[in-house]
């Protein structure tokens, strides 16, 4: 509980001193959990691809369609959650109508920007939201990480909407940096969550509630 304390107050402090100041007219008191929000949304997200792969090079199989379905679960939550935080935010600014506040979308609302915020509404949220809603999706490994995949590419998206308005007010600006950037911290990442899963167990084996984790069902 202590370390997830510690996350939020982190990653409040990181959104607003990395993001929200790169435009010092703007602020939001939403804003650290628009970002809280959509970092657990891709991190559930990543947490069902590193189990598909682990159980695609033959580890983790105890673990059943039952499993999965808790954590597509977990998953179609965080996608509601971030939608819900991500319309409060603009409704609030909507109605309040504020100089101050209004900037941010109003960037973000013409050009070209504005075909990337409605991919973003349809993309992050009525997808995933459609795709997670039946129980027959959320019961397949296989199905959960695809659809973690597209959940990741548009958190990637999210914060390119995030940051590059900031620098290219009307008209989306693509750079070869864009990809390698990102590839290059994912892999640093990769590397050093590989190295570390190597040199513990993938069980809580004292854990006296994991035989009954081990045959949960729905």
């Amino acid at each position: 509980p202590l370390s997830i304390m510690g996350f939020g107050i982190c990653i409040t402090f990181s959104g607003l001193d990395w993001l929200m100041t790169m435009n010092y007219h703007w602020y939001s008191t939403m804003w650290g959990v628009y970002i809280f929000a959509g970092s657990a949304q891709s991190s559930m997200a990543l947490a069902i691809v590193a189990v598909w792969i682990l159980k695609s090079h033959g580890y983790l199989k105890v673990l059943t369609g039952e499993h999965a379905h808790l954590m597509g679960k977990l998953l179609f939550a965080f996608t509601v959650f971030w939608a819900y935080i991500g319309f409060s935010q603009y409704m609030l600014i909507w109605y309040a109508n504020l100089p101050e506040e209004t900037v941010f979308f109003e960037i973000r609302n013409n050009g070209t920007w504005e075909g990337v915020s409605m991919f973003l509404v349809y993309g992050q949220f009525v997808f995933p939201f459609i795709f997670l809603l039946t129980q027959y999706m959320k019961k397949s490994f296989f199905r959960l990480t695809l659809i973690s995949f597209w959940v990741l590419f548009m958190h990637g998206i999210d914060l390119y909407w995030v940051v590059l308005p900031n620098y290219h007010k009307m008209d989306i600006a693509w750079s070869w940096m864009d990809l390698t950037c990102f590839l290059g911290v994912a892999g640093i990442g990769l590397w050093a969550f590989l190295r570390a899963i190597l040199s513990v167990g993938l069980f809580p084996a004292r854990d006296p509630r994991i035989l009954n984790c081990l045959h949960i069902s729905n």
